[in-house]
C-alpha cells in the first residue's frame, strides 16, 4: 500500500511559510517567498522568530556585540536561501554605502547610539537580544543620543572635536610657497587623499582622521595667501577633504562636526564653480538628512543635485536618497517615479 507523500515526516518544507517545496527547488524557500524576500531592496524581509536562533547571529548579538557582525550573520542566514543578501542590498536598508558598510562589517564595533537604534530597528532585532536598549517612547531620546555620540567622538578622535575651532594659524609654514609649488602640493595631497581613502576601507575612520584634519590645516593655511587658478585648485581639494572628513565624522558618530565639514565642503565648492563636486556634496547632504530623519530635506537637496552635471553613478546615489525620502512621505508615485530612473541609470 502506498503511503501519501503529504504524510511524509521528512519531506522539505519552506522555512518561510510552511509550504512544501518543489522537488526541483533546491533553496529552503518556496519561489513566492523567495520573491518576497528579495522584491523589497529598501526594507528587510519579514522574518519568524525562530530566525533569531541561529548561531552565528546569537553570536553576534549576545557575545560579540558587533552590529557589524549582526548585519554580516543576518545577511547570510539560511532563512534567505542560498545565495547572501548582497551588501548592496543590505546597505540600501540602513541608509548606507556598500564601501561603508564593508568597513563596519569587519571594522571596529560602532559606539554611536543612534545609528545602533536606527539599526536595530530596521532589522527588527529582539529587545531581549540587544546589549543597549531600544527607546520606548519619544522623551529624553535626543539629548541621550546626542550625549553618548559626544563621548563616543571624543573617545575615539579627540582631534575631531577641536577641528571646528581650529586656525590655520596653528600650522607652521613658509609666508610665500610658489604657485609652481602650490601645483606640485595639489597633486600630491590629492593623491594622498585617495591613499586616505583605501586605508579608511580597511583601517577604519579612527586611523584615518587625524592626518585629515593636519591636512585640512594645511590647506586652509595655502589657501588664506593665494590667488587666481592656484587657489581655485587649492580650493577645489580643499572641499573634497572637507567631505571627506564630514564622513569620517559621521562613521565615528559625531554628526555635529560632520555637518561642520560637510558645510563647509559646500561653501568651498563654491567658490571653484565646478558642478560636479557641487552636485556630489549636495548628494552627500541629502544622504545626511534621510539619516537625520529630514525626508523633505532630502528631496529637495537630492533633486538640487540633479541639476549640476554628474555622472550616473552620483545622479542614480541621488535619485535613490530622493526616493528614500518620498517613502518615508509616503508618496508612492514619486518614490516609483525615482527609484526607476535610478535602476535605469545603474543599468546602463
Amino acid at each position: 500500500m502506498g503511503m501519501d507523500p503529504s504524510a511524509e515526516p521528512n519531506a522539505s518544507r519552506c522555512r518561510r511559510c510552511g509550504a512544501r517545496l518543489a522537488s526541483d527547488n533546491a533553496e529552503p524557500l518556496c519561489r513566492p517567498c523567495q520573491r518576497a524576500a528579495r522584491a523589497d531592496g529598501f526594507n528587510p524581509p519579514e522574518v519568524p522568530p525562530e530566525f533569531w536562533d541561529h548561531e552565528q547571529l546569537r553570536n553576534a548579538l549576545i557575545r560579540e556585540r558587533h552590529i557589524g557582525h549582526v548585519v554580516r550573520s543576518y545577511r547570510r542566514h539560511p532563512f534567505h536561501g542560498l545565495r547572501p543578501i548582497p551588501q548592496e542590498v543590505a546597505a540600501r536598508w540602513l541608509n548606507i554605502s556598500q564601501p561603508q558598510l564593508a568597513r563596519i562589517e569587519r571594522g571596529r564595533p560602532i559606539a554611536d547610539l543612534e545609528r545602533l537604534i536606527q539599526w536595530a530597528k530596521t532589522l527588527r532585532i529582539p529587545q531581549e537580544l540587544l546589549w543597549f536598549a531600544l527607546p520606548t517612547d519619544g522623551s529624553n531620546e535626543r539629548d541621550e543620543v546626542k550625549r553618548r555620540q559626544f563621548l563616543a567622538a571624543t573617545i575615539l578622535l579627540p582631534e575631531f572635536s577641536r577641528a571646528t575651532t581650529a586656525s590655520p594659524a596653528s600650522v607652521q609654514m613658509p609666508d610665500f610657497v610658489p604657485d609652481s609649488d602650490l601645483r606640485d602640493i595639489v597633486r600630491d595631497m590629492a593623491a594622498l587623499r585617495v591613499v586616505l581613502t583605501r586605508q579608511d576601507n580597511i583601517l577604519g575612520a579612527s586611523a584615518v582622521a587625524p592626518t585629515i584634519i593636519h591636512q585640512l590645516s594645511i590647506l586652509r593655511k595655502l589657501s588664506v595667501k593665494s590667488k587666481g587658478e592656484a587657489r581655485e585648485l587649492l580650493m577645489r581639494l580643499q572641499a573634497a577633504y572637507a567631505e571627506f572628513g564630514s564622513w569620517l565624522s559621521d562613521e565615528l558618530g559625531d554628526r555635529d562636526t560632520g555637518q561642520f565639514w560637510i558645510d563647509r565642503a559646500l561653501e568651498w565648492s563654491h567658490e571653484t564653480a565646478d558642478d560636479f563636486i557641487i552636485g556630489y556634496i549636495l548628494a552627500r547632504k541629502a544622504q545626511r538628512a534621510i539619516d537625520e530623519n529630514d525626508p523633505s530635506a532630502a528631496i529637495g537637496l537630492a533633486r538640487a543635485a540633479q541639476r549640476c552635471h554628474l555622472t550616473d553613478r552620483v545622479r542614480a546615489a541621488a535619485l535613490q536618497y530622493q526616493a528614500i525620502g518620498h517613502a518615508s512621505m509616503a508618496e508612492t508615485a514619486e518614490f516609483c517615479q525615482a527609484i526607476d530612473r535610478a535602476h535605469e541609470l545603474t543599468d546602463s
